[in-house]
């Protein structure tokens, strides 16, 4: 029955993150497996009755160790029309992980004609003020240590 209750565990670990390699799959298996009066002391190898314990699959998905690596497309943008700030977030599981992993390194702000009206670096606190612009759609180019995505924001 062990290797069926194994396979089901990986799938869902894949499901929930498919970058992960061979390596991190047994490194998860490995640190989230639980050790009792049952398995008593296993060694670094693990034994063959146990392997590494009882596997804790509850765990696992709720660990950060199986977050998929944060991208640029992870980052949803919000108007903020009473401090006429434009907001850059995300909506994942581990937000402030996300966040504090993916640096925004520069925000580009063009208007439909292709006019860039913002050019900032380093945009630590993910808020840029766009008080100066006239209400209207503009277009958001987001360039982060995960790669680059272009938005539609309304300014109004």
């Amino acid at each position: 029955m062990a290797a069926p209750m194994v396979a089901g565990a990986v799938a869902l670990m894949l499901q929930k993150n498919p970058e992960l390699t061979p390596d991190d799959i047994k490194e998860l298996l490995r640190d989230f497996s639980i050790q009792d009066v049952f398995t008593d002391t296993i060694g670094a190898n693990g034994s063959n009755t146990w392997g590494w314990g009882k596997l804790d699959v509850y765990n696992i998905m709720s660990s950060r160790k199986i977050q998929p690596k944060p991208r640029v497309g992870d980052i949803i943008v919000v108007y903020d029309p009473q401090n006429k700030n434009i907001i850059l977030q995300t909506e994942r599981e581990f937000q402030e992980e996300i966040d504090s992993r993916l640096e925004i390194k520069r925000v580009e702000l063009f208007d439909l004609s292709g006019r860039k009206l913002i050019d900032r670096r380093n945009v630590s606190n993910r808020t840029v003020n766009v008080a100066t612009l006239k209400a209207g759609v503009y277009i958001l180019k987001i360039h982060s240590s995960g790669g680059v995505a272009v938005r539609k924001v309304l300014v109004y």
